[in-house]
């Protein structure tokens, strides 16, 4: 009987001694911006991506500042769902460009969705960010992109799209 509490008793004793716990540093990004850029400000531009022969909606979060800026593509979760334009924010916030796009057949962008399509659409995605007259247009480097996404965005981001992304001159 006397053995648990002992052990309780120098569990309780460990735990005083360990070092107290530190709290979180919440990065600036996410929750207030940056000071701004008059010359440069951030913007939220209204885009097409030409994909299959439809243009997809998309919303371009372009980063502050001058000279190209690394950009993310942000791949949204199904369809009807959440698009991320939050997390859009912050990462904008950080100096990095953020593309959001609709798939075909999805939040008004007309043509059927599909998987198959989809992975489609992200590949002509990351064909719109390499793009020199884009990239010029949108600051963009496009030698720094990244693909990423959650939920259903996230299976296309390890498809196609990184391999267009990491080896040279688009097909």
């Amino acid at each position: 009987m006397r053995a648990p509490v002992i052990f309780v008793v120098l569990l309780g004793l460990a735990w005083m001694d360990s070092p107290p716990l530190r709290t979180q540093q919440i990065p600036a990004a996410v929750v207030s911006d940056p000071p701004i850029d008059k010359k440069f400000p951030p913007e939220l531009v209204v885009t097409t991506v030409p994909s299959h022969g439809v243009l997809m909606d998309g919303t371009f979060y372009l980063a502050a500042g001058a000279g190209s800026h690394a950009t993310l593509l942000l791949l949204h979760g199904l369809p009807g769902y959440e698009n991320s334009g939050d997390l859009a924010q912050s990462i904008r916030r950080a100096g990095w460009n953020v593309l959001l796009f609709h798939y075909r057949g999805t939040w008004g962008t007309s043509g059927a969705f599909s998987q198959s399509s989809a992975i489609e659409d992200v590949t002509e995605a990351v064909r719109f960010l390499r793009d020199p007259v884009n990239a010029a247009k949108y600051r963009i480097d496009p030698q720094s992109l990244v693909v990423i996404g959650h939920s259903l965005g996230r299976s296309w981001q390890d498809m196609r799209a990184l391999t267009i992304l990491t080896s040279g001159p688009l097909p």
